[in-house]
């Protein structure tokens, strides 16, 4: 939308953080109850996301397209962008949900622990966390 009040600078700045801001992404079904959490979660906090309809009573999830992206083929699934220019894939709901809350700092829905890897791929790395 265009805000005519808006300086050329202002609607420069607009035009870019709209370009570069990668939204998440969030695939699966809203009949399954995991994919309702993670999405509960991202609306509580008001954090947007695309959600990408993958329904698994038509075997959407077992196309090689999706599972080139998620080898298991789970639902729900995401693909975000963690600040560092990468895009990560995470499937299963509650390590989507614990990488969201250590992302985005939500330590009122899920404690923040000196114990993990800052590093949401070292601790996927490290079994014993």
């Amino acid at each position: 939308h265009h805000n005519p009040s808006a300086s050329p600078q202002q609607r420069n700045i607009i035009l870019i953080l709209i370009t570069t801001y990668a939204m998440l992404k969030l695939y699966g079904h809203y009949g399954s109850q995991p994919f309702r959490s993670v999405a509960w979660l991202l609306k509580m906090k008001k954090e947007p996301f695309e959600c990408i309809s993958i329904n698994p009573m038509k075997g959407e999830n077992r196309t090689a397209e999706y599972r080139a992206q998620f080898p298991l083929g789970l639902i729900p699934a995401i693909e975000d962008d963690p600040g560092d220019g990468k895009t990560i894939a995470l499937s299963e709901a509650s390590a989507i949900m614990i990488y969201l809350c250590d992302k985005n700092k939500w330590n009122d829905m899920y404690p923040s622990s000196n114990n993990n890897p800052s590093d949401i791929r070292q601790r996927a790395l490290n079994p014993h966390v």
